[in-house]
């Protein structure tokens, strides 16, 4: 379970870019609005997330099989 910091979690000070595939970035979007959230919301989500728990969420770990 994602534990809170509130100093990881609120300051924001710095900006984080980076290319994708246009048609990617705007399915993704209409998803997130639809959700009611941002890209800029669900990138510190996850950035938080990997600085607390010190790994990736499971979901984005591919298991060999």
């Amino acid at each position: 379970m994602l534990t809170t910091n509130k100093n990881v979690a609120t300051i924001k000070n710095t900006v984080v870019r980076a290319r994708i595939n246009k048609k990617v970035k705007e399915d993704a979007r209409v998803v997130l609005s639809e959700l009611g959230l941002s890209f800029s919301s669900v990138l510190q989500m996850l950035l938080v997330y990997i600085a607390i728990e010190k790994k990736l969420p499971p979901e984005f770990i591919k298991e060999d099989k």
